[in-house]
């Protein structure tokens, strides 16, 4: 039986299709979502008796240089369409997040849940709570203090690992694609060291996850034709 997404008032006679359907994987999402957000104010509530927003080092950039982020963010998600069509024979014809891209409606919710809440999320749990709680491990456990820098570097490493293995259920366990969203998470991770701001590692992945979502819709005719990219 053929399932389309998104399409109200279907019915899905296999309960294990709703995990095919972005009107149940969505909110599910949004849920677990919430439920990490909280976690995390939690353990720096208890911790470090302060809010979210300063143990991560929020920081929203000063000025016009959100925009900067913003399209920086834009030249990486360029940059990694470039990579992958240069890889393109190694990576699968369809891959499992392909499933979800079945309408124009789907494809709508997919792309403001990608552009506006996942990089919000996504930032704040490694770039904010994994990345920093890595890096005080390592430069105070594992390094004496004349190596710092190696310790630094190898959890921007670690970060940047993990962020792409979340990922690597809907990329086939395919390894072009997980490189290349490792090397997008280093960028992402570096950003986050450098500004000492989640903020604009945040901005950095909306302008990213924007780009990508930008080119389906133009390529597709405004999400009409998915066949085109499936």
């Amino acid at each position: 039986m053929l399932i389309y997404i998104g399409v109200p008032g279907r019915k899905i006679s296999d309960p294990k299709l709703l995990v095919q359907n972005v009107a149940f994987v969505l909110p599910a999402q949004l849920v677990a979502y919430l439920m990490i957000v909280g976690f995390m104010a939690f353990i720096v509530a208890l911790r470090h008796n302060k809010t979210l927003a300063e143990a991560i080092h929020w920081n929203f950039p000063s000025g016009s240089r959100w925009l900067g982020a913003l399209a920086g963010g834009a030249v990486l998600g360029l940059g990694s369409q470039v990579a992958s069509s240069f890889l393109g024979r190694w990576i699968p014809k369809t891959l499992p997040i392909d499933q979800y891209f079945r309408d124009a409606t789907s494809a709508y919710m997919l792309a403001a849940f990608g552009i506006f809440i996942a990089p919000v999320v996504e930032e704040l749990f490694f770039r904010g709570f994994i990345y920093p709680a890595l890096e005080r491990f390592f430069n105070r456990f594992l390094f004496p203090a004349f190596d710092l820098a190696f310790g630094s570097a190898l959890s921007i490493i670690v970060t940047a690992a993990a962020f792409s293995l979340l990922h690597e259920g809907q990329l086939a366990h395919a390894w072009v694609p997980l490189l290349v969203l490792f090397s997008v998470g280093v960028v992402l991770t570096l950003v986050r060291a450098r500004t000492n701001s989640v903020a604009t590692s945040v901005l950095v992945h909306m302008g990213y996850n924007g780009v990508l979502f930008g080119m389906l819709f133009y390529f597709t005719d405004g999400f009409r034709h998915l066949e085109k990219a499936i």
